[in-house]
């Protein structure tokens, strides 16, 4: 593995244990490496450098795997919901702090310098997991499941249950989640789903 990539894994490793942030030190990231401090300004200009590269390498491989996600058009409502709600839970298994990418409060934790660049990134996500849902929730109206008048009141029921639930599951303590059965949890969350919307 070459030496920039030790780096930006490291960090990476920093980030899973610590949260994602600009509050490591150099000091710290080089002695994860074992190298020098000086070492690690031949592969990057500064500290907020670092900080860009290894976000975009942990969102870019995430991402990569959202939009590579398969099309739907061959299941039903409820399977396709339940799939789209198991691939972003495991998701965020396989990337703990993935999640915390898309938050607001994320934003205020990294130079100002990558916000920009980033959030234009997350918008990408955001709007792509926008129209899967639409997609999703069109064929649950085709169905019959859900009423094709759906209210605007009951669409931002439905967007909140589903976001906040995503975001409640990653930012849960491990113990909390310990034994949970995740098809119980996803079948749970699609009964309520349909409540709301009817």
């Amino acid at each position: 593995m070459a030496r920039k990539e030790e780096i930006l894994d490291a960090l990476i490793d920093i980030f899973k244990n610590q949260g994602v942030g600009a509050d490591f030190t150099i000091s710290q990231l080089a002695a994860k490496v074992n190298i020098g401090k000086s070492t690690i300004y031949e592969y990057f200009k500064t500290k907020d450098d670092i900080l860009k590269e290894a976000i975009y390498q942990v969102v870019r491989k995430s991402f990569d795997m959202i939009y590579k996600r398969g099309n739907i058009e061959n299941l039903s409502f409820e399977e396709a919901f339940k799939s789209e709600m198991m691939f972003l839970f495991i998701l965020h298994d396989e990337n703990k702090f993935l999640i915390n990418f898309l938050s607001p409060e994320f934003r205020k934790v990294i130079p100002s310098s990558i916000q920009s660049e980033f959030g234009g990134s997350v918008q990408k996500v955001l709007t792509y997991y926008e129209k899967r849902f639409t997609e999703i929730f069109t064929k649950g109206v085709i169905e019959g499941i859900i009423p094709e008048e759906n209210s605007v009141i009951n669409s931002l029921l439905i967007s909140s249950l589903i976001a906040g639930t995503i975001m409640r599951y990653a930012n849960t303590r491990v113990s909390v989640t310990e034994g949970l059965d995740l098809d119980e949890y996803i079948n749970a969350i699609f009964k309520a789903t349909i409540k709301i919307s009817n």
